[in-house]
């Protein structure tokens, strides 16, 4: 049988297997500042390593605007049909929203 919900909602990192791996805690900090991310903006994203040559590894990007205004950090998590990318935004130091799309 496909895996198909996690605490009876649809979850991105795998394509129906069980998840092996899961974000515990996600916090960002800004000028020394600790941004807690609530558990719902991760709760759904699983197994967030991505493989390579010379094992697993934390995929993420982050980037700022040109006037400081908005933050995203960006995870590339998984891989083949269960990859995904998961956007978190932040406006002004405070966490405003999260995108979350498949690569495949």
């Amino acid at each position: 049988h496909e895996l198909c919900l996690i605490d009876n909602k649809i979850f991105w990192g795998t394509d129906g297997d069980m998840p092996m791996e899961e974000i515990k805690s996600l916090t960002a900090q800004f000028n020394n500042q600790i941004v807690p991310i609530a558990p719902g903006e991760f709760k759904d994203l699983f197994n967030p390593l991505s493989p390579s040559d010379s094992g697993r590894f934390i995929n993420l990007l982050a980037k700022m605007d040109k006037k400081g205004e908005y933050f995203v950090i960006v995870l590339f998590g998984s891989d083949g049909a269960g990859s995904y990318s998961v956007a978190w935004i932040f406006k002004n130091g405070k966490y405003l929203r999260r995108v979350v799309d498949s690569l495949c």
